[in-house]
Parts: structure tokens; sequence; C-alpha cells
């Protein structure tokens, strides 16, 4: 292995296994296998004795599983594999040549099976190390929650972290750490642990502006140490492009990750505001170059939030409208009207007429700001302004010319300004002092 592909490494494992492709595991391979920095897994398998087989498995067309053993004797499954390339090499140690194919590696799980077993008898302490995509801050953060504290570790200087961050490049730039007393089985720990893990890793990523993802976890017995390694797993889900922009200053990440997490973060956040569909929503406009597409993001963000804040409220008449319905639905069907266009075009108006019994996108709006207490007289004209956007490009398609995109691009300055307000009074609304920050790449093209 090269110094200059060493530095990508996070974690190495090699030993020896098998190849199972079509349920059959007779085909014997050496293995090194790597946890790279930006979060993807390859590997690199030796064959030292041709077989016929060997050309099923670097078909590139098929993907392979693969069981072994680890040199210090941890157990090793690598699932969903993929070869990309293969070369024949001469090594003067053996007597003949060594068929070399590199793959890729979409889950890769290890473990220490006698400890497996010892930790359905006994509740033992484990170490959870979970590394992290995209968390592009210098400040690490603590989050005390009901199973315990979590802390963040960077693994890269200062220097480093801008020097990626500004090169928008995924990279397993931290680590989070916690102990936790152990369930029965390791499956039933790590899901008590994520589904608290998953709710930081969206705030952090609503603070940050960027899909922080975690990318493998490492659990340690008692203490961290790799001789205690009990069970490591790692998954090949790159996130999002990372974006340089923050909606929380950085300095007070801990103080709004502890008060939104302890104070309002709960389930009522996705009944009542769509919290992770529109966060997603946000986060992918964010993400996106063209001024229109990041608008459109950024509209759809807001409107899942609408559509689920107003579920209760959104019919206008929600009683009586079924009999204005069946009035309206005749006058169509015997009147003049449906004399004079087409069965489709009639059918088409009927399935419309639910439509004029719901709110509108401003009314839904207005409503939520008022709800949250940030409706001004600048909010409402910036909600027309985006309104008058969102409606050209949805019903006509259009902002393709550079005027048109500068047009966009403003609404969009406007609409992301409420929408982070918005998100900011949902997660902590006893807090005015956390206020949306100005993103960067809208202020250097001067339309903040």
């Amino acid at each position: 292995m090269s110094d200059n592909f060493r530095k990508y490494v996070l974690y190495e494992f090699s030993g020896k296994g098998k190849i199972i492709l079509d349920y059959s595991a007779d085909l014997t391979a050496n293995f090194q296998i790597y946890q790279l920095n930006p979060g993807n897994l390859v590997g690199t398998l030796f064959f030292t004795k041709f077989d016929s087989k060997i050309n099923d498995i670097i078909n590139f067309n098929r993907t392979f599983r693969f069981e072994g053993e680890t040199t210090n004797g941890l157990k090793i499954t690598a699932e969903r594999c993929a070869a990309y390339s293969t070369e024949i090499r001469q090594d003067d140690t053996l007597p003949g040549p060594v068929i070399i194919s590199r793959f890729l590696i979409n889950v890769l799980k290890v473990h220490n099976t006698d400890t497996l077993d010892y930790l359905v008898k006994e509740r033992v302490t484990l170490c959870f190390e979970i590394g992290i995509l995209n968390f592009y801050s210098t400040t690490n953060f603590m989050v005390k929650t009901e199973i315990g504290e979590i802390q963040s570790v960077n693994r890269l200087t200062n220097d480093d972290i801008n020097i990626f961050k500004n090169l928008h490049i995924p990279n397993n730039t931290s680590f989070l750490r916690l102990k936790v007393k152990s369930e029965k089985t390791i499956e039933a720990t790590k899901e008590k642990i994520f589904k608290v893990v998953d709710r930081i890793l969206e705030l952090t990523s609503f603070a940050l502006c960027t899909e922080i993802r975690w990318s493998y976890y490492s659990v340690f017995l008692n203490e961290f140490s790799a001789s205690n390694l009990t069970f490591y797993e790692s998954e090949s889900r790159l996130p999002f492009t990372p974006n340089p922009h923050y909606i929380v200053e950085e300095h007070r990440i801990t103080e709004f990750l502890n008060k939104s997490y302890n104070n309002t973060y709960t389930d009522q956040l996705n009944t009542k505001y769509n919290f992770s569909i529109a966060l997603k929503w946000l986060l992918d406009s964010n993400a996106l170059r063209y001024e229109v597409m990041k608008f459109i993001s950024a509209s759809t963000s807001l409107e899942s939030i609408l559509d689920s804040f107003s579920t209760e409220s959104e019919k206008i008449l929600p009683k009586k409208f079924d009999d204005i319905r069946k009035k309206i639905e005749q006058i169509i069907k015997n009147g003049i009207i449906a004399n004079q266009i087409p069965p489709e075009d009639v059918e088409s108006i009927l399935q419309r007429i639910p439509e004029i019994n719901r709110r509108s996108y401003r009314k839904k709006a207005i409503r939520l700001l008022e709800s949250l207490g940030i409706l001004d007289d600048d909010t409402r004209e910036a909600l027309k302004e985006i309104i008058k956007v969102r409606d050209r490009i949805t019903h006509s398609g259009r902002f393709v010319d550079p005027k048109d995109r500068t047009k966009a691009a403003k609404a969009y300055f406007k609409l992301i300004t409420i929408l982070t307000k918005v998100f900011l009074r949902i997660l902590v609304p006893d807090d005015d002092t956390f206020r949306p920050t100005v993103c960067r790449s809208l202020e250097i093209s001067g339309l903040a």
C-alpha cells in the first residue's frame, strides 16, 4: 500500500476467507479491506490458484458476498460486493502468479464471536465510537441524552477542516463517543443508541446546513481500546456534498443541540411539522448549484411543513362542502359546459372541485408563521415574492435566462431566510438569540 493511499485509510482488516456466489462457498482467497476517509469501503482479493469460478467473481455485472476471519481472529462479512478491476502479478516468493481482484463493498461487519456470546449472559459496559461524515466544524460538542453523554471528537486539525470544507469533499472528519450498558444483543443496543444518534445528526445537519451521516460504528468492551474491539459495522452511505454555510454559529453548537434535543425534539416534530422530510429538502436545496433547483427544493421543504401543520385546518368548509360539491358537479354534468367540451375535460374539471375547498399556499404559510410568532410586514412582502416566483416556475416552467435566474436567486434567499426562522422557532421556541446567518454563496454574489 502506498503512503498516499494509506493516509485515506481509517480501518484496515486482512486475513483469509471464502467468496459466496450463488450460495456456493468453495473459492478461497486472502483479503485486505479498507474503510476510507470519504466513507466508502474497498478491498482486494488475492488468488494464488487459478479457478474457472474466478471469472464469475470478476464479472463486473455480478455481486458476491465474502466471509472470513481476520489475522487477529475476528469474524468478517462483506455484503453486496462488486469487482471493478483485476490483474495478474508475478511474485517471486510464490510458485506461480497471483490473481488480484479489487472490489467495492456496500456493508462490512466484523465481530468477536466469544464476546458476543458473553453479552447475552451479562450486562456489560459497551463503548461506541461512531464515525460521522461532513461535520466540518472546528468546535466539538457534547449532548446530554437519556442514554448518557455523547461527545464529538475531531480527527482533523482546524486547518484541515477548513481545507476539506471549502473543497466540498465528504470526509470522516469526526466521531462520536458514548458508553452504555448493553442490552441482550448488539442489535438491541444499536437500535437504542441510533434512535438518539440519528436525532442528534439531524439537528447537527440543520445547524451546519450540511447533511451529516454516520459512516461506521465500532463497539469496544469496557474501554476504547483496539484490543477490546467487539463489533464493527460500516456502510457506504455517501451524503450530499458538504457546504460551508452555517445556520448556527460554531461556538453555540453545543448549546443549540442540548436545547433543541432535550427541550423540544420529540416525535411531535414529525407529526406536526414533518421535520425530518422538510430538513432533507432544505439540505438538498443547499447542496444544489442551479438557482431554480435550489428554490424548488427549498419551496418543497416549506410545503412539507405546511401540509403537515395544516392537516386539520386545511379545508375551508370541513363539513358543509360535500353538499356544495354535489351541486357543482350536477351543474357541470347537466349544464352548458358539459355539452361544449370533451368528456375527458369534464372529468378533469370534476376532479379539481375539491381543490377550491383547500386553503391556499399563502394562507397556510401565514397561519404557520403567525402560530410561531414570526410574521411581520417584511415577511409578508417576502412571501408575496416567493409565491409569485413559485407559481411562475410551477405553472409556466419559466426562469431559464440569466435575468430570470437572478430573480429566482433573490427569491430563494428570502425563502431560505423564512424557512430557517421556522426551523429555529420549532426547535428552540424559547430562545430568540439563535438567528439565521447569511448564506455565504448569496453574500458573495451580492444577493443577500
